[in-house]
Order: structure tokens, then C-alpha cells, then sequence
């Protein structure tokens, strides 16, 4: 696959110095990605730094776009515009400068998110390719990166955040300024949390009340400061950040 990236841009990205016998090491993903895959509803693959192109795909990922496995990539970098496709490797580019300047141990800790429209059909839908290290090449970076592709909450595209699984802090790229943003980390209530879930579940604002005990004063206040932590404009679209970072 030939991918239109600055040659430049290119050499900060793609990784050297992977072998046949780092390869056999890896061959375990390919097994483990299909068996975890029907855990979840969300299309898995493993991408390769080194070859840039997938290391393996899972069946969801394929039925997803309805396409062969050898043609995913082609198809989603068909799919986006030139100037989403220019910010998509500038911000990998950034992932791997993130994760080359981490202490070992703490390399499988993040999981990126990034929001990145395709246009399939005539409607433009924005995923979110959330992606963590499966492995690293000699000099930290990324190497095998576990990726999965999942409809996003996000309404803007062109946002790369960092999210450290383990502390619950989360890190944003902000693109204009050049440089990573600590954003913290998002705590929610326990009450808050409840009505994530119950709304997840399809209860309406009168039915969380009755459940709870609580009054309609009581639960809109839960879900404004929900709103309000979560930069979200509605309840599904919270849903969708509280499940991206692991909130509920």
C-alpha cells in the first residue's frame, strides 16, 4: 500500500529493525484478536509500523465495511478527504514521538483515540480509531499497535487525545499550538455514574426518578454536571465519552 505521507514525516512514523524472529513472537495477536473480537462490538485489527500496512484484521472489521481484508486500508484511505488524511499521519507521527519519550513500563498504559470522518455511501460518518502498543521496536516506538474502530462521540474530527488506562489521566494534542495538553483526569459521582448507566439502558429522565427516589431537580443536576465533565451536548454523546474512557 502506497500512502501519500511526507517522506519526512514518513521517517518518524514507520520503524526499523523488526526481524522474521519478531514476527514469530507476534503471530500469538492473530489467534487473540479473533478470540476477543465477539466479546465486543467494535471492528479490531493490528496495524504494523514497520511494514505499514495490517498485521491482521478481525471478521467484524471486514463485515464493518462490507470489503476483503487486503482492501481495508485501501478503503478507508480512499474514503477520506487529502486534509484529513495529511492530519491522520501528522497526529501518528505524534503518537510516536508520545510513546518514544515514556519510560518502558509505561508504553502499554495509553490508549489513543482519534475522531476521523469516511465517506461511505454518500454520508460521512466519523469513527474513532482508538489504538494501544502491542509491541515496540528497538529506539520505543510503536511497532504492533492494537486498534479498534468504533463509531465516535465526537462531532470534530482532527483531536488525538492520550488516555492513561492505569492513573485516568488523559492528554489532548491540540494541533493549533503544536503541542500535548494535560486535561486531568474526569471524575464522576457515583450517583452521576448511575445515571450514565440507566440512560445507557434506554430509561427516560421520568423513569430514572421513579427508580432512584430522586427528584426531576435532583437528576438534571446529575446530568449537567455530566454534560458539563464530559464536554458533552447530550446524553448520547456522553455515553459515548464515558464509554471511550472507560468512566462506566
Amino acid at each position: 500500500m502506497a500512502y501519500n505521507i511526507d517522506p519526512e514525516l514518513l521517517k518518524e512514523i514507520q520503524v526499523t529493525g523488526i526481524t522474521d524472529a519478531d514476527y514469530e513472537r507476534a503471530a500469538k495477536y492473530k489467534e487473540d484478536i479473533e478470540h476477543v473480537e465477539s466479546l465486543f462490538n467494535e471492528g479490531m485489527y493490528i496495524y504494523d509500523l514497520f511494514k505499514m500496512n495490517l498485521f491482521c484484521v478481525s471478521p467484524l472489521s471486514k463485515s464493518y465495511f462490507n470489503i476483503a481484508k487486503d482492501d481495508l486500508v485501501d478503503y478507508v484511505f480512499k474514503h477520506i478527504s487529502d486534509n484529513d488524511n495529511i492530519i491522520f499521519w501528522n497526529l501518528m507521527g505524534k503518537c510516536q514521538e508520545f510513546v518514544k519519550l515514556l519510560p518502558e513500563k509505561e508504553r502499554k498504559n495509553y490508549v489513543f483515540n482519534y475522531a476521523n470522518p469516511i465517506e461511505r455511501d454518500g454520508v460521512r460518518t466519523i469513527l474513532n480509531y482508538k489504538s494501544r502498543v502491542l509491541e515496540t521496536a528497538s529506539d520505543g516506538r510503536i511497532w504492533l499497535a492494537g486498534c479498534a474502530l468504533i463509531l465516535s462521540p465526537n462531532k470534530e474530527t482532527g483531536k488525538l487525545t492520550a488516555h492513561n488506562v492505569v492513573t485516568g489521566e488523559i492528554m489532548e494534542y491540540d494541533i493549533k499550538v503544536n503541542q500535548w495538553v494535560m486535561k486531568g483526569k474526569i471524575t464522576l459521582t457515583e450517583a452521576e455514574k448511575t445515571v450514565l448507566r440507566l440512560s445507557a439502558q434506554g430509561l427516560t429522565i421520568s423513569e430514572i426518578e421513579k427508580l432512584l427516589h430522586r427528584s426531576k431537580s435532583t437528576i438534571d443536576t446529575h446530568r449537567k454536571s455530566i454534560f458539563k465533565k464530559l464536554k458533552a451536548k447530550s446524553m448520547i454523546e456522553a455515553i459515548g465519552y464515558a464509554q471511550m474512557y472507560r468512566l462506566i
